[in-house]
């Protein structure tokens, strides 16, 4: 949450993947997401070099999502990995 003080707390599950290395699953609402996370676009850096996120966005795919997902009963069960 850039700039932000604001908490935003979910239960979750802790598992331990290797000795220190623990990952945390849980639940929320999609809305959400856009408070504590974002997608970095590909692009590239001053040096030229490639950064960001390597699938360009599809306006028509996201917005046949967004059609589906307003629907009554619309369930989107993936996960989304957030690093």
């Amino acid at each position: 949450m850039r700039g932000s003080t604001r908490k935003l707390e979910f239960p979750c599950i802790r598992a331990e993947q290797s000795p220190g290395k623990c990952i945390y699953v849980f639940v929320a609402d999609g809305k959400k997401i856009p408070r504590f996370a974002g997608v970095s676009r590909i692009a590239r850096n001053d040096a030229g070099d490639l950064i960001g996120y390597q699938r360009p966005e599809v306006q028509d795919h996201i917005q046949e999502i967004r059609t589906y997902l307003e629907t009554d009963g619309a369930m989107l069960p993936n996960s989304i990995v957030v690093a």
